[in-house]
């Protein structure tokens, strides 16, 4: 029998991954000026505020202020950031992109969150895994190896610059 559960991430998993330059501010803090939003956040050495009104929004900007790879460790799942990527064209149309892989002992699920579309998730299997990795590695020794040969038969006296002033 094959159960497939997704865990989610919640709030309080993505506040701990908030770098401590950044505080929380409830809503009975005086300095929250939005008592009634998601999440307000405040930058402990600029005193500025940010304020949060989507699950969304709050984790993007926690990726793209955390310096950490590691998102989270919950329910046996292990969230990593692999990348995050600011996009724009000359007609100011902007996006973040967030990459971000939860890792379990069976699978990895890659999600891929985009700040203007749906976001998109697959799921790796172990065999796959195991398949990229080392066809990942093997392409990296056979690049090794090729500029090994190539810098083996090089001969040294023949490179000269085109200009010899």
């Amino acid at each position: 029998m094959t159960t497939n559960i997704t865990h989610t991430l919640n709030l309080t998993d993505i506040d701990v991954v908030l770098p401590t330059e950044f505080q929380l501010l409830q809503p009975s803090d005086a300095r929250n000026h939005a008592p009634h939003a998601l999440r307000v956040v405040r930058h402990e050495t600029t005193e500025q505020t940010y304020v949060f009104d989507t699950p969304r929004h709050y984790l993007q900007f926690v990726l793209s202020v955390s310096p950490r790879r590691l998102l989270a460790d919950v329910l046996h799942t292990r969230y990593i950031e692999l990348s995050a990527q600011y996009d724009s064209d000359p007609y100011f149309h902007s996006s973040v992109t967030h990459t971000v892989a939860a890792f379990t002992r069976n699978s990895v699920v890659l999600h891929r969150m985009k700040s203007d579309e749906t976001s998109v998730r697959f799921e790796l299997t172990q065999q796959e895994m195991v398949a990229l990795v080392s066809g990942y590695q093997s392409y990296l020794d056979d690049c090794e190896q090729a500029s090994g040969e190539a810098e083996a038969t090089r001969d040294p006296f023949l490179d000269f610059p085109d200009d010899l002033s």
